[in-house]
């Protein structure tokens, strides 16, 4: 499903390339052992060491992910199977939902050809988590090898309440794949930089969703304050996202000079 949305700074078209899951606060975004279990009855757990691929196209950002047969076929399927078998992909179910209103899919069996360099074949699509999973694009291992997607700049994260979040690295020396727009705040903030006690000041961006649950937790108020802790970073939150109604709405925009 489409993704592309550029981000910038007074209306402006900013430039962006990295997508990471991501946790705020001393408690709040340490990272746990194994996870609790989402409203699909799968454990949090299959977050840790899932890998990741990002692939665009002019309008476009798509994710796809290489998760542990074991792990991903506790998630249950609405239809179809929950483990993609060779040459087959299982689709979340916002992704799967997305797909069919655009007219991409019809359900299982469905082709999808010349898909960022794979042709492959819809083998399910999970029920509802209330994860990132429902946003994701799972893939056998052959497939995930073959994809035309950059590996690497996204990975996943459980806070101390085992909740999965999502992080993507925002390189301002790469060239944009897509644009987002801004709805607080100012790129130009988006920099590191060391405060008057010597201590190193990481920059955040969250999507409208992610910065509306923050919110809500009283992780922060406004454009400009510090959160503590985060994963062993003092960060700033410089911007936030505004809706797109896709799975940016849940990221967190990190600087690649800072180590989560």
């Amino acid at each position: 499903m489409a993704n592309g949305e550029f981000m910038s700074e007074n209306k402006q078209p900013v430039l962006f390339t990295a997508l990471l899951i991501g946790a705020i606060s001393v408690a709040y975004f340490y990272a746990g052992a194994p996870g609790s279990v989402g409203m699909n009855g799968a454990s949090t757990a299959i977050y840790d060491g899932m890998r990741y691929k990002v692939a665009y196209s002019d309008e476009d950002l798509e994710l796809y992910a290489l998760a542990k047969n074991n792990q991903i076929s506790k998630f249950m399927a609405s239809e179809g199977n929950s483990i993609p078998e060779e040459n087959t992909t299982v689709l979340g179910s916002f992704e799967g939902s997305a797909m069919k209103e655009e007219k991409e899919i019809s359900g299982p069996g469905s082709r999808l050809r010349n898909l960022f360099g794979i042709n492959t074949t819809v083998e399910g699509i999970l029920k509802k988590t209330g994860q990132p999973a429902d946003m994701l694009h799972f893939l056998s291992p052959t497939q995930f090898a073959k994809i035309a997607g950059k590996e690497g700049v996204v990975f996943s994260r459980l806070t101390a309440k085992k909740e999965p979040k999502m992080f993507f690295v925002y390189d301002t020396d790469d060239k944009p794949p897509f644009q987002l727009k801004i709805a607080e705040g100012k790129i130009k903030n988006f920099v590191s930089y060391t405060d008057e006690n010597g201590n190193k000041i990481c920059p955040l961006i969250v999507g409208a969703d992610e910065a509306k649950m923050m919110r809500g937790e009283k992780l922060f108020s406004s454009v400009g304050d510090r959160l503590e802790g985060f994963f062993g970073n003092t960060v700033e939150v410089v911007g936030v996202l505004e809706k797109t109604n896709t799975s940016v709405d849940m990221f967190h925009f990190v600087s690649p000079d800072c180590t989560y």
